[in-house]
């Protein structure tokens, strides 16, 4: 079902939404989409059936494009971050369910994960706070592009409700994250998987 017709977004008696203070918060937000690589990381994943099929220059790419590109920018952007500020890291389900078809991109999502708990850690005495998101099966450009057809017929039938997620559905948790309401949150991820369970 279509975000526009959910049930949740046509109640008649919603309540109105309450005035919120916002500040300005230094944020860094590393996202998982090519379509956004104009201004953030990118991410790139291709298919492979066996090991021998993964070429040493796409496993380096891989690695270059997911997860050194975020400690370059983090790197950058932290001699203007202030106290307060926040840096979300955007990572995958499969650095927890890694897809065995996508071995180096799943690597390189358990790494972000890694980064993200110690950069937390490394920063927490500054006041900088540090977080990852952690999308199942999203509806992006990356997933037409880089999946055999089978597959995005199928994709997101798996989750308890469904269906795919859309990106509109994973945008609160930035916008909280990126918040001052957030500001004891640091060294956190959160899934956004349409009820299947990260532990």
């Amino acid at each position: 079902m279509p975000i526009q017709n959910h049930p949740s977004r046509n109640k008649a008696s919603q309540s109105p939404t309450p005035k919120r203070k916002w500040t300005r918060t230094p944020t860094v937000a590393n996202t998982a989409t090519r379509a956004q690589a104009d201004w953030t990381a990118a991410a790139f994943q291709m298919n492979h059936e066996h090991l021998e099929d993964i070429p040493d220059e796409e496993w380096v790419m891989t690695f270059d494009v997911n997860i050194t590109a975020i400690f370059r920018l983090c790197q950058a952007a932290l001699k203007h971050m202030k106290p307060g500020s926040s840096i979300i890291n955007t990572r995958s389900v499969n650095s927890d369910m890694p897809k065995p078809t996508l071995l180096p991109y799943a690597t390189t999502k358990g790494a972000i994960a890694n980064f993200t708990a110690g950069l937390a850690q490394m920063l927490g005495p500054e006041n900088i706070r540090v977080n990852c998101v952690a999308p199942g099966p999203i509806w992006t450009p990356l997933i037409v592009s880089t999946m055999p057809d089978e597959e995005v017929q199928n994709f997101g039938g798996q989750t308890p409700l469904g269906r795919p997620g859309q990106p509109v559905e994973v945008a609160p948790i930035y916008v909280l994250l990126a918040s001052d309401e957030a500001s004891y949150i640091t060294g956190q991820r959160y899934g956004i998987t349409g009820g299947k369970p990260m532990l």
